[in-house]
């Protein structure tokens, strides 16, 4: 067999390439990955051989997302956000099922799994059950998720601040009946029950009623929730009008 020597490359299963920079033994190769990071780690001189040799910064997820070094790993709480976050903006598969998410990124530096997580569990509302990750409130109509973007929102009101899907000029909060040729307005109240604003002869008309209900119902939540929502997502969200 050959002898490991500094200096030797090799090349891995990811694709790259790494560079013996010292051999301390057959569990004790220090090896240098090839790309800018230069990332340093010891490795089983077994698996430099086969290649089996893991590089922190390749891009593993949809050739965009890296575990990168620290101490969250893919079994860390925030590794299922981040990778929720990567598909909503470079699955293409995501995006045809969900279009609303069409050209949407990422700040590059959430690339790295590390950075996104150092971010996440210092947020206002981390760890309370069934919160999520918002891109829109701070800035209406935002396609890029960043720490300046983001905040923590509890699903029922992210939920609500949901863009609708194009409905033939009809907007959110409103239908048309066909029974009996008016306009019905309806929202969900602050118990996430449907409730009926009534029937309206115009659309403009419906989507006045919808507009001030929906707004209130948002506020409530937001009270209700003030104490462990961020200071500019509670802010948001008590200045937050409803878009047509």
């Amino acid at each position: 067999m050959t002898t490991i020597k500094a200096g030797d490359i090799f090349k891995t299963r990811e694709g790259g390439e790494c560079a013996v920079v010292e051999y301390r033994g057959w569990d004790d190769v220090l090896i240098r990955y090839a790309d800018s990071n230069a990332f340093e780690c010891s490795v089983r001189a077994e698996h430099l051989r086969n290649g089996k040799v893991k590089n922190p910064y390749h891009p593993s997820y949809l050739g965009i997302g890296y575990l990168g070094v620290g101490r969250f790993s893919s079994e860390s709480e925030p590794f299922a956000k981040w990778r929720s976050m990567l598909r909503r903006c470079y699955c293409d598969k995501y995006q045809d099922k969900q279009p609303t998410y069409a050209g949407c990124s990422s700040v590059p530096e959430w690339h790295n799994l590390q950075v996104f997580s150092e971010w996440i569990v210092s947020q206002p509302g981390w760890g309370e059950l069934g919160w999520e990750l918002d891109k829109d409130l701070l800035a209406h109509g935002n396609k890029v998720y960043g720490p300046e973007t983001c905040v923590l929102l509890p699903k029922r009101i992210n939920v609500m601040l949901c863009s609708p899907r194009d409905r033939g000029g009809i907007p959110a909060g409103v239908f048309f009946d066909d029974r009996n040729g008016k306009y019905l307005a309806y929202c969900n109240d602050e118990d996430g029950k449907r409730k009926s604003l009534g029937y309206f002869g115009c659309v403009d008309d419906a989507f006045d009623s919808y507009k001030p209900f929906k707004e209130r119902v948002i506020k409530l939540i937001a009270n209700f929730h003030r104490e462990k929502l961020s200071p500019h997502a509670f802010d948001a969200l008590m200045r937050y009008e409803v878009q047509r």
